[in-house]
């Protein structure tokens, strides 16, 4: 609870009494006290508000410069493009881009995802 910011007035309370930005929190502390070599997040953000999204890539940031791998699977790209130092683009199965640093921006990604729903025309 204090160590992610978990707003609780009862720290007895049953989780589904949390905010939903709260209750993802909670999923978090608890994937973190596994004390995980990698932590995988799928959608991390998706259904809370934006000061909960806010906290949750403050705790992203917060583990992973503390050198813990994290691996965030989400459709948001803003999300993306502010938290990776890496990205992969899959794209209707397909690997359609790997970005670093620099390289990771919205034009960039929509691109690559773009590669994976056409294929290349064959020359003749």
């Amino acid at each position: 609870i204090k160590d992610i910011h978990i707003k609780v007035a009862d720290k007895k309370l049953p989780i589904l009494s949390l905010s939903g930005g709260n209750q993802q929190k909670v999923v978090i502390g608890k994937g973190i006290l596994t004390e995980p070599k990698i932590l995988l997040m799928d959608e991390p953000s998706r259904g809370i508000d934006i000061g909960a999204k806010t906290e949750v890539f403050d705790i992203i940031n917060k583990y992973a410069g503390q050198g813990l791998s994290i691996i965030v699977i989400s459709s948001e790209l803003q999300e993306i493009v502010s938290i990776a130092d890496r990205v992969i683009v899959l794209s209707n199965g397909l690997k359609t881009g790997e970005f670093y640093g620099d390289e990771i921006q919205q034009d960039t990604l929509v691109l690559a995802s773009y590669k994976g729903h056409h294929k290349e025309e064959k020359e003749s």
